[in-house]
């Protein structure tokens, strides 16, 4: 796991998991901390990384056009 963006109190972080040495993929999440800990509000596949950056922007800034 590792944090791509993180602004206060939300985060986009992508995730790797191997299913074999050759097969490796990642899922992005956009994550919310609630108190001490980290809930994931969506995710997304890896050929979804674009949504899961603009869901991160949308989160962090709710009035961009």
């Amino acid at each position: 796991m590792y944090i791509i963006n993180r602004r206060k109190n939300i985060r986009l972080i992508g995730n790797e998991h191997a299913l074999d040495d050759k097969l490796i993929f990642v899922i992005y999440k956009v994550q919310i901390k609630v108190l001490w800990f980290w809930v994931t509000i969506k995710e997304f596949n890896e050929d979804e990384y674009y949504d899961a950056v603009d869901c991160f922007r949308y989160c962090t800034n709710p009035y961009i056009n």
